[in-house]
């Protein structure tokens, strides 16, 4: 069985989220990455029903700051004899960073590739955000799938920016290097059209698959550094 792709490209992190309205352009003052930024890869961690225990696996590229991560299994689906477990899943993505003082960094956007099948009147949803323990999600982007005939098909999606912003510079302090986590929330959901509820004997049916024999996932999050 293939498994399927989710590529995270990280580029610093910081302790609370200054957001501004969408659409946004890339501010003025974005700088380069540094040049040291180092993913913890052995204390990276996944959780959720969308990525059960040894279904996850995590990996650093080279450049030390696109991360990818290979889920065996995370799909919903909708149909007939479907229960509520199965048409909402989850994954978290606990990701620890060490990078140079000094910066912060806003995602600015994201974009999601995998394959989808929804019958007429079902209704489906990617969802994901960014976010530190205690605090507001900085950056929330949803995606609205609407089944019709025939949708049956690999998709690319430039997700909705519901709302970004910077993470606030960490405070300063007397080391060089700042270690943090932050945690990157990614969910589907299927569900019928309110108004075409399901009836008895429907075989309507929807499938939202990150596990896929001729297909991979694929998750892009372009983010943007500034000086603190």
């Amino acid at each position: 069985m293939h498994s399927s792709l989710f590529i995270v490209s990280l580029l610093s992190i910081a302790v609370s989220c200054i957001a501004f309205p969408f659409p946004s352009p890339l501010p003025n003052d974005a700088v380069p990455p540094p040049s040291d930024v180092k993913i913890l890869v052995k204390d990276v961690k996944l959780q959720g029903s969308g990525c059960p225990a040894t279904t996850g696996h995590a990996s650093l590229d080279a450049d030390g700051i696109s991360m990818s991560v290979i889920f065996d299994k995370f799909s919903v689906q909708l149909g007939p004899n479907s229960q509520q477990v199965d048409t909402y899943k989850t994954c978290i993505l606990k990701v620890p960073i060490e990078f140079p003082t000094g910066f912060t960094f806003g995602m600015f956007e994201a974009t999601e590739r995998g394959h989808v099948q929804l019958d007429a009147g079902v209704l489906g949803n990617i969802h994901n955000e960014l976010y530190q323990t205690g605090e507001r999600a900085c950056s929330v982007f949803d995606k609205p799938l609407i089944g019709e005939d025939g949708y049956n098909e690999d998709y690319f999606l430039q997700l909705d920016k519901a709302s970004t912003g910077y993470f606030l510079c960490p405070k300063k302090g007397s080391t060089a290097r700042n270690i943090i986590t932050f945690y990157v929330k990614t969910s589907l959901n299927l569900q019928y059209d309110p108004k075409k509820p399901r009836v008895q004997g429907d075989t309507r049916t929807g499938l939202v698959t990150l596990d896929s024999t001729d297909t991979h996932y694929e998750t892009e999050y372009h983010l943007q550094w500034k000086k603190c």
